[in-house]
């Protein structure tokens, strides 16, 4: 199975799951230290699900989860939000 067709199998498999679960929550991380936070995030709340970041996931996933936490840049989550943001109330 090449690259392409794994990312996509993993977001099929993270949709499926979200769509089983209703996910709350999903946190996005992009290094080690990202997902280390993550896991303490985890601890405290678990019903979070944790995921590699992965632009086509957020599209996804944007209207199937109730929120979304990024760890890593700022610019990375404004690149990457400002495609799916509407206006100022979706």
């Amino acid at each position: 199975m090449d690259t392409g067709n794994k990312a996509e199998h993993r977001i099929q498999n993270t949709k499926r799951r979200a769509q089983r679960e209703k996910l709350k929550t999903l946190v996005f991380y992009i290094t080690d230290n990202g997902l280390k936070l993550s896991q303490r995030l985890k601890k405290l709340y678990p019903d979070i699900q944790i995921l590699k970041f992965k632009q086509e996931m957020v599209s996804e996933l944007w209207d199937k989860s109730r929120g979304i936490i990024f760890i890593m840049a700022a610019g990375i989550v404004v690149r990457t939000l400002a495609t799916l943001i509407k206006d100022k109330k979706t």
